[in-house]
């Protein structure tokens, strides 16, 4: 679990209003984040949350010291920032294809803004237990990831990135505002570069066939993108991969119902904890996510989209 500021959890807890949605963004369990408020509620002398059935919002006396503790993690995380600016360094990154062409152009000119004399290396594989090995074998620092970990991690959740079909436009399906996993049971599917058996969809996936006379193993997923577009099938890709492919108005986009998701974590070794230098890279995605998670209006319209 990567380390956060004291009043971080409490901050959290205010801002959603519920300490279930503070522990799965923090990467705590929800008895560990009680125990902890608990703990500071005793050390402070006051109550800082009602809890209701509703969710838990703040007393009086939380509301008057939750400016000073927004004021004292700001000032916290300036400090970390100035001191680990004055490292002279190499980041090591593992990345997925769909990350570096969506946060990482934006993310490394914030990083590189704050850390001038740090160096970054991108690692970039399309599996995710490919990027694991990486961590495991020490050939990067820290790492996007999806799926299970080991306690040998440390884990913070990033961003729920929801799942889609991707059809041509006179696919069957292509005026269905939705559709079920069993519905695609018929139609010749082409696999995205990144499938994964730690996907939450790797039981579907070994439902499905490909189209009669075509084995697809494709590099790219623009390239599977072409194909779904030419009529050859469809494919199953997640909102993020979309947003870094070039437009298509040949296809039309469908959410699952119900929802399916991936979560995007940012791993580093648990026996050595996130640095100076990789603690802030981890605290600017988190707030650049928040920017590109209100400009891009999620969650998505649930009916279909044309790309």
């Amino acid at each position: 679990m990567s380390p956060i500021g004291k009043y971080e959890p409490i901050l959290r807890i205010a801002e959603l209003g519920s300490l279930t949605r503070a522990a799965e963004s923090l990467g705590y369990s929800q008895s560990s984040l009680s125990h902890l408020t608990a703990n500071l509620e005793k050390e402070l002398g006051v109550k800082l949350f009602r809890r209701e059935r509703q969710g838990v919002t703040l007393t009086p006396a939380g509301t008057e010291l939750l400016g000073i503790m927004e004021e004292i993690e700001a000032k916290e995380n300036k400090l970390r920032v100035a001191a680990a600016a004055q490292q002279s360094s190499t980041l090591r990154i593992g990345t997925l294809p769909s990350i570096t062409a969506t946060w990482l152009p934006t993310l490394l000119e914030q990083f590189y803004a704050q850390f001038p004399r740090t160096a970054v290396q991108l690692v970039e594989r399309d599996g995710y237990d490919e990027l694991l090995t990486c961590l495991q074998r020490e050939e990067v620092d820290c790492t996007f990831y999806v799926g299970n970990h080991s306690p040998a991690w440390s884990a913070a959740p990033l961003w729920r990135d929801e799942y889609v079909v991707v059809v041509p436009q006179n696919h069957p399906l292509a005026q269905q505002p939705s559709v079920g996993m069993e519905a695609l049971y018929p139609y010749p599917f082409l696999p995205s570069t990144g499938r994964a058996e730690t996907s939450p969809l790797a039981r579907l996936y070994h439902r499905l066939s490909p189209p009669e006379r075509l084995t697809a193993h494709l590099s790219t997923d623009a390239g599977v993108l072409r194909l779904v577009a030419s009529g050859f099938g469809f494919t199953i890709f997640s909102r993020l991969i979309l947003a870094g492919l070039p437009p298509s108005q040949r296809v039309t986009v469908i959410p699952f119902a119900p929802a399916v998701y991936r979560t995007i974590l940012f791993l580093s070794p648990a026996a050595a904890p996130f640095n100076g230098v990789t603690q802030t890279f981890l605290r600017l995605t988190k707030a650049y996510l928040k920017q590109w998670e209100a400009g891009r209006g999620v969650p998505p319209d649930p009916k279909p989209t044309k790309q």
